[in-house]
């Protein structure tokens, strides 16, 4: 395991490096076969494996891996969260961006999620 975790990959700022929606789409991709590549390795002793990292602002932390990978699986719910009021606070009604949502209304390949 990296003394920066399983999931960083890059420094903090590589989101202020993307110049277009293309090379973020790509990137996009590029993260999720790296994290797809990595759960298929996963093993249940792994999961109890206590990661070192630094998040975005550079502080150092220290979490099982188990727990490192909940907060990624959620933490998107609170960015849709922020969006969402944003958009409300603007005077406009934002998408609905739960996930049941998704799944009743888009056909997608499950193996991609």
């Amino acid at each position: 395991m990296s003394s920066r975790g399983v999931f960083c990959r890059s420094d903090p700022g590589v989101l202020k490096k993307i110049a277009s929606l293309e090379k973020c789409a790509a990137q996009v991709e590029v993260n999720a076969a790296e994290h797809r590549r990595y759960l298929e390795t996963l093993t249940d002793a792994m999961l109890n494996f206590t990661i070192t990292y630094r998040n975005s602002k550079g502080t150092e932390f220290s979490n099982s891996v188990h727990d490192t990978l909940t907060h990624v699986s959620l933490h998107g719910s609170y960015h849709r969260g922020q969006i969402a009021q944003t958009i409300r606070g603007a005077g406009h009604e934002p998408a609905n961006t739960d996930f049941i949502a998704f799944v009743r209304e888009e056909k997608y390949d499950r193996k991609s999620l």
